[in-house]
């Protein structure tokens, strides 16, 4: 049905208008930034290097060496970038266009549910329109080479079947294996499983078994070879030093405060909405669950627990040092549909709070549109930053001998020098730098096995071990201003910036 009062038709347009805009501005910018040659994000470059391993069969996790050390993700984006450069030469342009199509399919999901459960399609389409105006608000991330934005769309589709497919055992089946793929995208994704499976116990009981056991298989098999395969050190990396970072109050306070509660204010408002009004409906409900009911819980309750759920998980990523505004990106995803759960309640009730609720649930949009505004040019390279990794990349391949480009060691690849691991990765792997750095890697800097090492002067690169052991053997020689290479645009910036040389006797 159409959203109710006439004389707030302009309203919906004009918001309506406004989502059009936003997803208009963020799919321009992702094709835009999709096929920029460098890193937009560190971490971009040691998930490119590990697809591209994954792709010539060589093995992905292994003790930390100089050669490689992946990142503490699951493997499944990385598979799917794998088989892409099976196909295609190594590059940023499709990781980037895998992570757009799964935003694209995540705002997709929440149009169908929005619409689904506020039988609105305007609703519908602007709840789709206020995922992609959280692209600043979740740090720009969803078009990155990373796992962000498959997992999201994994998550939301695997909610969805569980919430409206779970009578029959196709859709438990279904739903089981989507969050299995989730959580083999991102480790978060058990904490959705799970609340999955409170859902169906209490809606279809012995069906959730079905669930339980198919979810369970489907995501102990993979894990299972995996470390098998590489002798325990898949689960070193994706489950111990995934959580080696330490968690801080005043983190976790400011992601739930300011980054949430008021970045997120007006989508925090339609949830408040739909809770008050989901708990006033079912305490008038007096009538009696019988062990034959099927669907015992309204879908706005499951809705909600899994958006709890978001909550939770995003919070508690930020609450990590380290952990970056990425991590928003499931609790502000989740929330799109609190709009449509409240709408869902506002027909039905008397005139007077029906016209409340809907002037808030309006206003509650409006404010959210206002938050998400963001200037697309912060966002998109410069062609100076192009021309600035270009000369980069030039001057790296007219040097005599290999590189070592501690923070990108794509860049190596691309001057068709041999790549190394990755000293971000590294520090992770030696317990965020406490144990010592591995044998070969000291190896070749005592030898001067790189005719230069190029260091990006960041935490990773400048920790006590690794900085000694270059004073050492190395003097810098040369320090990079922006015009010599490439700075990253998303989280913290990072740029080439001093130049060693190996030290004379």
């Amino acid at each position: 049905m159409r959203p109710p009062f006439l004389s707030q038709a302009l309203v919906w347009r004009a918001l309506a208008l406004l989502a059009l805009l936003f997803a208009l501005s963020y799919v321009s910018l992702a094709l835009m930034r999709a096929f920029y040659p460098y890193d937009l994000e560190f971490t971009e470059d040691g998930l490119l290097m590990q697809a591209l391993r994954g792709a010539r069969g060589q093995a992905i996790y292994l003790p930390p060496n100089v050669e490689f050390v992946p990142h503490s993700y699951m493997p499944l984006y990385t598979y799917f970038g794998s088989l892409l450069f099976t196909l295609l030469p190594p590059s940023y342009a499709p990781l980037r266009l895998l992570s757009l199509a799964a935003s694209g399919v995540a705002a997709l999901i929440i149009f169908f549910v929005a619409r689904r459960e506020s039988q609105s399609r305007t609703l519908g389409f602007v709840s789709a329109g206020l995922f992609f105006a959280g692209y600043r608000l979740s740090g720009g991330w969803y078009d990155l080479a990373r796992v962000d934005s498959l997992f999201i769309a994994l998550v939301l589709a695997a909610c969805a079947v569980a919430i409206y497919a779970h009578a029959s055992r196709r859709g438990l089946l279904t739903a089981a294996l989507l969050f299995a793929l989730a959580f083999l995208t991102k480790q978060h994704g058990i904490f959705f499983a799970a609340a999955a499976a409170i859902y169906l116990a209490l809606s279809v009981r012995a069906g959730m078994w079905w669930f339980i056991l198919a979810f369970a298989l489907l995501a102990a098999l993979p894990i299972g070879w995996l470390n098998a395969m590489s002798d325990g050190w898949f689960t070193f990396y994706v489950f111990t030093i995934a959580y080696v970072n330490p968690v801080e109050l005043s983190r976790a306070l400011n992601a739930l405060v300011v980054e949430i509660g008021l970045q997120m204010g007006g989508l925090m408002a339609a949830q408040l909405i739909a809770l008050l009004a989901v708990v006033r409906r079912m305490s008038n409900d007096k009538r009696r669950i019988t062990s034959s009911a099927v669907s015992r819980l309204p879908s706005s309750v499951a809705w909600l627990l899994f958006i709890a759920v978001a909550l939770v998980v995003s919070v508690s990523g930020r609450a990590s040092v380290g952990g970056a505004s990425n991590n928003l990106m499931p609790a502000y995803a989740l929330l799109c549909i609190a709009p449509a759960l409240a709408w869902k309640y506002v027909t039905g009730v008397n005139p007077r709070w029906q016209r409340r609720a809907t002037a808030i649930i309006m206003l509650a949009l409006i404010a959210q549109f206002a938050l998400g505004i963001y200037n697309p040019i912060r966002y998109l390279p410069s062609s100076s930053a192009r021309a600035s990794g270009d000369h980069f990349i030039a001057r790296l391949a007219q040097i005599n001998g290999e590189v070592l480009v501690l923070m990108h060691p794509y860049y190596a690849l691309l001057a068709g020098k041999q790549p190394s691991a990755q000293v971000a990765a590294l520090w992770y792997a030696r317990w965020r730098g406490r144990d010592p750095l591995p044998p070969d890697f000291v190896q070749r800097i005592q030898r001067h096995a790189y005719a230069q090492i190029i260091s990006d002067e960041t935490i990773f690169d400048t920790e006590p071990a690794l900085l000694e052991l270059l004073n050492t053997y190395y003097i810098p020689s040369t320090t990079l201003s922006a015009a010599d290479a490439p700075s990253t645009l998303n989280g913290s910036p990072m740029q080439p910036t001093t130049i060693y040389v190996p030290r004379t006797p």
